[in-house]
């Protein structure tokens, strides 16, 4: 979106790197990529109107030949919004809209230019509980009507399993782990995925894990410790006998899932989760490396 200017690496959409693209491709590229913010109240402006916010996208892009089309395109951005009647909204300012309503706004300024990749960070955080579920129906909805792809991003490993595909788990900027959503809720593979897995909650009190708390403080982006990211938290690196840190290049591939991770110690309670219900299947597990296989670790396990 070049809100911010990248120090290293690369950004590829459509096989383009994006981070050295001039100012007419930057502004061709935010017709095609639009964001939704953590606060929906901020992202507004409060001087303007609904209608005057969902259209100022076609003003700024040129992309309204006439009033008409202007409004007809007003019209259906905010009735795939579930923003109906339209016309019950158009002239009211973000502060007479609830929170969920404003970020139904936000959405239909995003759908007006029709993009092809929705950026979507944390649009559900500074929500109601009650209205979370409803907003997130509503990006399922338009990501398979409007055949839009989705970034979600999110903190909570319980609502990501719940609305996509795929799951990219990263610390300090890297991604450690990445796979299908039903597999590494099954078979995490890094450390610090277990330990985000671990705290999602569960209703029922007889089905509740124990919590992987994790020591240490992280790491000061700007300072960032040597080798693996996550070493100096990683308690399969705290152990005696262990390097102070460690290359995160190798990987490791169990259900589909890949874990940036060369350790082999696996003394870590294992869980199944159920992503689709949002219970945990088993009690806790408690796992331990036994004969190799092949040149695969097998682990037993006891039921608490």
């Amino acid at each position: 979106m070049g809100l911010e200017k990248p120090t290293e690496g690369k950004i590829l959409f459509e096989t383009k790197d994006i981070t050295c693209c001039s100012q007419p491709e930057h502004k061709l590229l935010c017709q095609r990529i639009q964001m939704v913010f953590q606060d929906p109240y901020e992202s507004l402006n409060p001087t303007q109107t609904i209608s005057e916010i969902v259209a100022e996208p076609l003003e700024v892009h040129n992309l309204a030949s006439s009033k008409l089309e202007r409004e007809a395109r007003v019209t259906r951005a905010l009735e795939d919004a579930i923003l109906k009647p339209v016309v019950d909204y158009l002239h009211h300012f973000p502060h007479d809209l609830s929170g969920g309503q404003r970020q139904r706004v936000v959405i239909a300024g995003t759908l007006v230019l029709e993009p092809i990749l929705l950026l979507a960070d944390e649009p559900v955080s500074m929500l109601d509980v009650s209205i979370r579920a409803e907003i997130l129906n509503l990006l399922a909805e338009l990501r398979q009507n409007r055949q839009i792809s989705v970034i979600f991003i999110k903190q909570d490993l319980g609502t990501v399993g719940y609305y996509t595909y795929r799951i990219a788990v990263m610390y300090l900027g890297r991604i450690v782990e990445i796979g299908p959503t039903q597999a590494i809720p099954k078979n995490p593979q890094h450390p610090y995925t277990k330990a985000l897995l671990s705290v999602i909650p569960v209703p029922n009190p007889r089905l509740r894990q124990q919590r992987l708390i994790l020591q240490g403080e992280t790491p000061f982006p700007i300072h960032l410790p040597n080798g693996c990211r996550f070493h100096p938290r990683c308690p399969w690196q705290t152990r005696p006998g262990f390097p102070a840190s460690h290359s995160s290049r190798g990987t490791t591939r169990r259900g589909g899932s890949t874990g940036k991770c060369r350790s082999r110690r696996r003394e870590w309670p294992a869980y199944e989760y159920s992503v689709t219900s949002g219970r945990a299947i088993l009690d806790i597990t408690s796992v331990r490396p036994s004969e190799n296989i092949h040149g695969k670790s097998k682990y037993e396990g006891d039921r608490y």
